[in-house]
């Protein structure tokens, strides 16, 4: 009888040790996404005939999510997304660009200027 109440003493034991290994951590209980970041050198570009900027070199997300772009150009700048790269041509002296970084639950916008 002495070792029918060992065993099932060890069992809950065992049971019990093993529950407070597989516990989820606080920490990862609640997952934050951080934004995409702007890690260029520089806001302003000087435009001699068309501006090309590979966006993924641009931007960057901290949690290594997909990043998507969308622009908004001046009304003097004819600029376009092709493959995540930023096409522009500035018709005029000086313009800007707002540029979209979306990874699916964040977006940043950040403004570049043409000259």
């Amino acid at each position: 009888m002495n070792r029918i109440w060992f065993a099932i003493f060890v069992l809950l034991a065992l049971g019990i040790v093993a529950g407070f290994f597989s516990q989820t951590s606080p920490t990862t209980a609640f997952a934050v996404n951080l934004p995409p970041v702007w890690d260029y050198a520089t806001d302003d570009f000087v435009v001699n005939d068309v501006l090309v900027l590979n966006l993924d070199n641009a931007f960057f997300d901290p949690d290594k999510d997909l990043i998507a772009y969308s622009i908004v150009a001046s009304e003097n700048i004819v600029a376009g997304i092709s493959e995540n790269e930023l096409v522009a041509k500035l018709n005029t002296d000086s313009g800007n660009i707002l540029i979209s970084a979306s990874d699916g639950i964040s977006t940043t916008v950040h403004r570049i200027i043409l000259t």
